[in-house]
């Protein structure tokens, strides 16, 4: 899902200390970062890549885990999965492996809602000459 960074949803920062609540631009350097979890000064860490995921381009958004919508397990290894608005989706992209099953459902998912309205949906698949996908209109 590719999400519009304008919903209010990506601006929920409290103040301007706040780490929770807001996008951030991931850092992306040949280093690997060195820290111990029990001395972190701020969320930088988690907001880096290795220099050769740099073409994604990616922003990602720290919660709470407290403010999880669904844990699913317990402990160390629970996951917590955090809800979003249906308008902060912009564009719905379906890989190149996906079932032609799976896209008619997502397809009808997002026709037959309003809430989807204006949603683009997108079909990738593997360029023959280059090591690439292509983006091709799903409907």
């Amino acid at each position: 899902m590719e999400f519009n960074p304008a919903s209010p949803f990506f601006n929920q920062r409290r103040g301007p200390d706040d780490e929770f609540g807001y996008l951030r631009h991931v850092i992306y350097q040949e280093d690997r970062p060195a820290v111990v979890l029990t001395g972190l000064d701020d969320f930088s860490p988690f907001l880096t890549k290795s220099s050769a995921w740099s073409y994604e381009t990616e922003w990602r958004m720290m919660m709470p885990l407290s403010s999880a919508s669904t844990v699913v397990g317990v402990g160390a290894t629970a996951v917590h999965l955090f809800e979003f608005p249906r308008t902060a989706i912009r564009r719905v992209i379906l890989g190149c492996r996906t079932v032609e099953k799976t896209a008619v459902e997502i397809r009808h998912i997002l026709r037959a809602s309003r809430e989807y309205e204006g949603v683009a949906c997108v079909q990738v698949r593997l360029d023959d000459a280059h090591y690439r996908i292509l983006i091709d209109p799903a409907w």
